[in-house]
């Protein structure tokens, strides 16, 4: 396994993932591409799930090629808010058909490789999204003694 930010080359094998889940097939008559991604997704249930994991093998590869912390986390961000919004009836599909997380991810790569974006541990982003789940418990707690309150008080004398 290489060390963090020691990335030479972007191996082929995740060049044409990412291409075939995201840009593999042109619509006639237009520039526009889609790939498997989208289309797999359509499948109730599973499609999503089976997204992801094709889409998390690219993270792991490019981890194990050596990129900073900070691409990696931004890399599982774009495949995980495609795989949470992808869940969601009708918007989802269409999400999924536009946001392609994959080539988003490949330009992340390229620019950490090519102009040295992106360094960096991301621990400030771990942090970040720590506090705010912190954040949520604490509300989502305090929100249901309000409505057990409010329940009981409705039954009580």
């Amino acid at each position: 396994m290489a060390t963090k930010d020691t990335l030479k080359k972007i191996p082929d094998w995740i060049e044409k993932l990412s291409k075939l889940l995201d840009s593999s097939i042109r619509i006639p008559g237009t520039d526009y591409t889609i790939g498997l991604d989208p289309i797999i997704s359509l499948i109730p249930g599973v499609g999503d799930f089976v997204s992801y994991l094709a889409s998390a093998t690219i993270v792991i590869g490019i981890a194990r090629e050596g990129v900073s912390g900070k691409v990696l986390l931004k890399m599982l961000g774009n495949i995980l808010l495609d795989l949470l919004i992808g869940m969601i009836p009708v918007l989802g599909s269409i999400f999924d058909f536009t946001f392609k997380a994959n080539e988003r991810n490949m330009n992340l790569i390229r620019e950490h490789q090519e102009e040295g974006k992106h360094k960096g541990s991301g621990l400030w982003v771990i942090l970040l999204v720590l506090g705010i789940t912190i954040a949520l418990i604490v509300f989502g707690f305090f929100l249901m003694m309000a409505t057990a309150g409010f329940i009981i008080s409705l039954f009580g004398d």
